[in-house]
């Protein structure tokens, strides 16, 4: 089931009412549709790997490129691995994230749903 932003935070409103002392949290697979989502509507390029077998082990899920415009003259590359709260990296993900975080001119983070304002402030 594919919700959009909005119906979303509904549903998580109406479950967090219905479940007080319950901490709901969204798939990683509804989480990464959360952020690609929010992605796409800013006007980021959008690349996830939905197959990783065969793939180099501990690339970021997610890579986003804002294509330059008037207003900013250089584009931006983000590459981020989503994780739900619980969720831990594997060595080979903190190495490539290590690594990524030491480019200049890119941007590299590890977010988990309860960074949600931190992914809208660098989206949008």
């Amino acid at each position: 089931m594919r919700f959009t932003e909005a119906e979303y935070a509904a549903y998580q409103r109406r479950l967090q009412d219905r479940h007080p002392d319950t901490l709901f949290e969204p798939t990683e697979r509804d989480f990464l549709a959360q952020v690609c989502t929010l992605a796409k509507k800013q006007g980021w390029l959008v690349y996830h790997t939905h197959d990783s077998r065969g793939s180099e082990a501990g690339f970021p899920d997610c890579v986003f490129v804002l294509p330059p415009s008037r207003g900013r003259p250089a584009g931006r590359l983000v590459f981020a691995e989503l994780k739900v709260r619980t969720g831990q990296l594997s060595a080979a993900q903190q190495q490539w994230i290590s690594v990524l975080q030491t480019v200049q001119q890119v941007e590299c983070y590890v977010w988990r749903p309860a960074d949600w304002q931190d992914i809208q402030g660098v989206l949008l």
